[in-house]
């Protein structure tokens, strides 16, 4: 007689337990919000910085005229880095003035960025730095982790003309065809 009058009290408390749970534990839902068309997605703007040039003075952001930008942190170490940098050099000198690279080496040694840089010059440029080229030292980190969160090299990050972050590529890419040089070339065209 116990047993069923336990039961049936503890059956008795389970559902008036769930009753006021589902009656005071669950909040009321919002309204649904008004119909209204989605707002565009505006990639953030590129903060303005400074960076030490390779050879000497500094590189701004600002001082650049070109209407896109391809900003590449690099390191003398790194494969994926000297694979790619060839390629982004073909499509900086095909874009007729309209790409720039920003090529931001990430070494803790400034030399070792500038023996790479020789390297590429004499190979792909008579060894000179080509037009629209620009390349920077960022031995501190302060730049590439402590502003651009940039944690593995290569990372390129694609600015259009009002230095907007339109896309982040990490890892060694072929930027002289395909996909990124398209979307490349469209925004060089934009007005």
């Amino acid at each position: 007689m116990r047993i069923k009058l336990f039961s049936g009290l503890a059956i008795l408390l389970l559902a008036l337990s769930a009753l006021l749970y589902d009656r005071f534990a669950t909040p009321d839902a919002p309204p649904a919000p008004a119909s209204r068309a989605p707002e565009p997605h505006v990639p953030p703007a590129a903060p303005a910085f400074r960076v030490a040039g390779l050879e000497a003075g500094e590189v701004s952001l600002a001082d650049l005229s070109e209407p896109v930008v391809l900003l590449n942190f690099w390191a003398s170490w790194c494969m994926p880095c000297l694979t790619e940098l060839p390629s982004m050099l073909t499509l900086v000198e095909e874009s007729g003035g309209r790409v720039a690279l920003l090529a931001v080496s990430t070494d803790s040694r400034r030399e070792d960025a500038q023996r790479i840089v020789a390297m590429l010059q004499e190979k792909y440029s008579a060894g000179k730095t080509p037009p629209h080229v620009y390349w920077a030292w960022d031995g501190s980190q302060r730049l590439s982790a402590g502003v651009f969160n940039t944690v593995k090299v290569p990372e390129t990050i694609l600015l259009d003309r009002d230095r907007r972050m339109v896309s982040k590529v990490v890892g060694g890419a072929d930027w002289s065809k395909g996909e990124l040089r398209e979307a490349v070339d469209a925004l060089a065209r934009e007005p």
